[in-house]
């Protein structure tokens, strides 16, 4: 094989690589601006000619392939460095000062992209965790131990957990919200509810009140891709949440709650309007039991919060799944008719 074969083979790789990452940006992540970019690298690489020997590519169809990439992070990690890497090589074996240039420009181009589309990748990764059950623990409300919750939760198949607990202090919300974080599997999502610096510290996400924080400064406190849930009560309320860049919003008191005695009430009805006008997932919250899910799910909801109910039945785990499959079809089901 000779030189034209190796830039041939880098060409090629560059191509396929950058086309991988476009997919992504295109079709998954829905970035007008990456998925240019990306494909002006694709395009910019030009192919000289087919690979007609693959069999006397000692690397090629003969080289068993054992590393079997299903997580999306990895898959975007793993193109973006062969594109980097044969553009290494392109621009080490090409002859011109122009062409050695073009590639250099073009690598420095794709290393750029490559921390923009990990970064969205990330962000993407957490916010398609927004759907099903989404659990409340309230050391106040709950009779389980911590070590008990979080056992039973890393067992569930729930994507989301929140800390929240108005009664306790700030040294022991510290501690508990630790205790949680060291125990709980990383696949899940961790919001702490109402302490910013806390949920900085340990946490996927922040969840706030209207009232707990101005909402306008909110995001320029915490990192683009921290989870911001906040609490909304309205159409109007949640319209105006909207400005401030949430990943979900909460609707609610639905029904009779126990855990917050003095919530203000929203109906069925308002909270169906609610989920028709707002783009971003809406989470049903307050008295939502196994008994009336239904009416909830009626309303085209991503997810469903709950603190007590479920850890009042004889098998919370059975339960938990059950409430969280029922959540993840019906929104599916949802997704494919509208």
């Amino acid at each position: 094989m000779s030189k034209i074969h190796l830039i041939n083979a880098n060409i090629h790789r560059a191509k396929e690589g950058a086309r991988v990452l476009e997919d992504i940006a295109r079709f998954l992540l829905r970035d007008s601006t990456l998925f240019h970019q990306i494909r002006e690298i694709r395009h910019r690489i030009q192919s000289r000619s087919p690979i007609y020997d693959t069999k006397e590519d000692l690397g090629g169809m003969q080289l068993t392939e054992n590393n079997v990439r299903t997580n999306l992070l990895n898959i975007t990690q793993a193109n973006a460095l062969r594109i980097q890497e044969a553009l290494r090589v392109l621009e080490e074996m090409t002859e011109t000062l122009a062409e050695k240039q073009g590639m250099k420009e073009l690598r420095y181009q794709a290393y750029d992209v490559h921390s923009k589309l990990y970064y969205s990748v990330q962000k993407y990764l957490k916010w398609n965790l927004l759907e099903g059950l989404y659990l409340i623990i309230d050391t106040d409300i709950i009779s389980y131990s911590i070590e008990k919750i979080i056992e039973i939760i890393n067992e569930s198949s729930v994507y989301i957990v929140q800390y929240r607990n108005k009664l306790t202090s700030k040294k022991m919300f510290i501690e508990q919200a630790y205790q949680i974080k060291k125990q709980l599997y990383p696949n899940k999502l961790f919001i702490i509810n109402d302490h910013i610096d806390i949920a900085l510290d340990f946490a996927d996400g922040i969840h706030l009140g209207q009232n707990d924080y101005p909402l306008e400064r909110i995001r320029h406190i915490i990192p683009d891709n921290f989870i911001l849930g906040i609490s909304c009560h309205s159409l109007n309320e949640a319209q105006i949440t909207m400005q401030y860049d949430a990943s979900y919003i909460a609707i609610g008191a639905l029904f009779k709650t126990k855990s917050k005695k003095d919530a203000l009430s929203v109906s069925i009805n308002e909270l169906q309007q609610i989920c028709n006008q707002i783009s971003i997932p809406i989470c049903a919250i307050g008295g939502i039991n196994t008994h009336n899910l239904d009416q909830v799910l009626n309303a085209n909801i991503k997810m469903a919060a709950l603190i007590s109910s479920v850890w009042e039945t004889n098998n919370p785990l059975q339960t938990i799944n059950d409430m969280h499959e029922k959540i993840i079809k019906h929104s599916a089901f949802n997704i494919t008719v509208n």
